[in-house]
């Protein structure tokens, strides 16, 4: 990811979703069995012991690549938001301010990046295996690019943060640059 402009790669996305997805799946396994959870996933389950170690590890152990972000509707709204922020596509079929709403819903579940239980659960490599390479700032990142577009095309107030991230410039540089015109209407 570009450390000025905070642009993550489409990859990038894609592993702090999945990771996350296995964080709460988890999660969700101590409440009501690693069974009903792999069957919410669509893994098939060799053996009702999940979580029992064997000689080989885990063999029915959630991965990454158990979540299939294409058939998610959680995967298909990032990818959509990854295309209308960095790449000029509109979502077809969906009005802005359904496709904002739909931003903000993200928007909340990148915030849980940020949670103590879910940092603590990215250090134990067991689960997250290559996961824990990540930056834990794409999907915020993406968030963040996705409604500064929107801002744009619904003609909405920019603020300096969301013009430097719409022109790909560090927010000094806008401050700069508007301080030069002598505009001080910019929040």
């Amino acid at each position: 990811m570009d450390k000025d402009t905070l642009t993550p790669t489409r990859d990038e996305v894609r592993l702090e979703l999945q990771a996350r997805l296995l964080s709460d799946s988890l999660r969700l396994s101590t409440l009501y069995g690693p069974e009903k959870v792999a069957r919410l996933v669509g893994k098939t389950v060799s053996s009702p012991a999940l979580v029992a170690p064997s000689l080989d590890g885990y063999p029915d152990q959630l991965t990454l690549e158990d979540f299939d972000l294409d058939k998610l509707q959680v995967g298909q709204l990032a990818m959509a938001m990854y295309e209308y922020a960095f790449e000029f596509l509109h979502p077809v079929g969906m009005l802005p301010d359904v496709f904002r709403a739909e931003t903000e819903a993200l928007e909340d579940f990148a915030l849980e990046f940020r949670s103590e239980t879910f940092w603590l659960f990215m250090r134990d490599t067991d689960h997250s295996g290559n996961a824990g390479e990540a930056g834990w700032m794409a999907v915020p990142a993406l968030v963040e690019h996705t409604q500064a577009r929107l801002a744009l095309d619904l003609g909405d107030t920019l603020s300096i943060k969301q013009l430097a991230l719409l022109s790909r410039i560090t927010e000094r540089a806008v401050k700069n640059a508007t301080s030069a015109c002598g505009d001080q209407s910019w929040s």
